[in-house]
């Protein structure tokens, strides 16, 4: 594309000429009335553990409010994929209760909680997210089998599932020739999207992120990045967990750290430095460390 001497470019520049158009400018607005709104999910002391194991989770609280994105930081493997499988419904806990709108979800099934509105976008698309194998029309139909609008009296609604996935190929500018395309033919920014475009659809109440941008190209990253703040425009919570903290300072409102499957605190964007969440994922508790000081 082009050879650019340093002191004369900047990263916009150069991802233009990576992706070969303008980056969309993606960041959440200053002023923060989040907590005001009404609480979408309510997480209450849940503890996940396994016989003769340290806890997965460990007295795990917080609340996500219609509009909130709420982001999890912290070393990959400190808990956060239970944590969301918890939340949706994979993940049985051993204590503690959980609350979407107003209403117990503790003891229900993922099917009832997909009703309920919750939408998953998992760390690992090729395992929980997708089947390579399928269609993008059955893999639109996979979390919605059951339900009424895909199927009648026991047979699916082909043209009604092929129209569908048709509309979200063209509103999530997924690139692909139409329903019938497999999912394993398409880039792994395009599989994204799909999923994306699914999860998004089902989750009218709750939206979770896994690592939604892990693996994807400069362009898949913006427009998923897009997409969540739209989300959150529309009065829905989000809770986004990412190992990328330019991920997190750019979306989220509040930001908890997550460590050995605790929550080291939980703080508003601007109350936090890179210095200081880099001391909370690695196990200190700064609150203490200043007192003591």
């Amino acid at each position: 594309i082009g050879n650019v001497a340093k002191e004369e470019t900047d990263e916009f520049k150069l991802a233009r000429m990576m992706i070969g158009h303008e980056l969309e400018n993606v960041e959440r607005s200053g002023e923060d009335k989040t907590e005001e709104a009404p609480v979408k999910l309510s997480v209450k002391n849940i503890t996940v553990r396994k016989k003769g194991q340290p806890p997965l989770l460990e007295d795990i609280s917080f609340d996500i409010h219609a509009g909130e994105i709420l982001g999890f930081a912290g070393v990959s493997g400190n808990g956060q994929q239970e944590l969301c499988e918890a939340i949706y419904g994979g993940l049985k806990i051993d204590s503690g209760t959980i609350r979407l709108d107003n209403t117990e979800i503790t003891d229900l099934p993922v099917t009832d909680r997909i009703r309920k509105g919750i939408g998953y976008v998992a760390s690992d698309r090729y395992r929980y997210g997708m089947v390579m194998g399928m269609s993008l029309a059955e893999n639109m139909l996979l979390k919605s089998s059951y339900m009424k609008k895909w199927v009648k009296g026991g047979f699916i609604r082909r043209k009604s599932l092929n129209d569908y996935t048709d509309e979200m190929i063209r509103k999530y500018s997924v690139k692909a020739q139409d329903h019938s395309d497999l999912a394993g033919s398409l880039s792994g920014g395009n599989q994204q999207k799909a999923v994306v475009a699914r999860e998004v659809d089902m989750g009218s109440s709750l939206l979770i992120f896994d690592q939604p941008t892990r693996g994807l190209d400069l362009g898949a990253i913006n427009y998923v990045h897009k997409t969540i703040m739209e989300e959150k425009e529309k009065g829905k919570a989000i809770l986004l967990v990412s190992t990328e903290l330019s991920e997190i300072f750019a979306l989220s409102d509040r930001i908890a750290v997550l460590y050995k499957g605790k929550i080291m605190g939980i703080y508003r964007n601007d109350e936090l430095t890179t210095e200081k969440i880099g001391l909370l994922m690695a196990g200190y508790d700064v609150e203490k460390e200043a007192d003591q000081v």
